[in-house]
């Protein structure tokens, strides 16, 4: 019995050592791709963490989201509208920087002014 224990612990072990730190999402992978484009290419973008979030049963979707990046720190409202409820758009994809709480302005190297400086 206690081998048996033994051998479905270290199996749990193996299965959540092999899953990944973040499952594959297209939808926060294209945001995430719209945020990296106000940056230089060298500048990794780093989701931080998201905020108030509003879902629809039609799929759109609304986000606030923290990143981080080589410039400081930045709040970012990113939005998706399914195609089949808003065939229209030219996109799915909507992002757009929030005001920041930082005093510093950006310089012509990259757009969005950070909520945090990075001196």
């Amino acid at each position: 019995m206690i081998h048996l224990m033994k051998s479905l612990a270290i199996g749990a072990l193996l299965f959540c050592i092999g899953l990944p730190a973040r499952a594959s999402n297209p939808v926060e992978d294209a945001w995430l791709s719209i945020i990296q484009a106000d940056f230089d290419k060298d500048c990794a973008v780093e989701l931080l963490g998201v905020g108030q979030t509003l879902v629809g049963y039609t799929g759109f979707r609304s986000e606030q989201w923290f990143v981080s990046t080589c410039h400081g720190e930045f709040e970012y409202e990113v939005v998706y509208y399914p195609p089949s409820v808003f065939p229209a758009r030219e996109t799915p994809y909507e992002v757009n920087l929030v005001a920041s709480a930082c005093g510093a302005q950006p310089d012509n190297s990259f757009k969005p002014t950070p909520l945090r400086c990075v001196v």
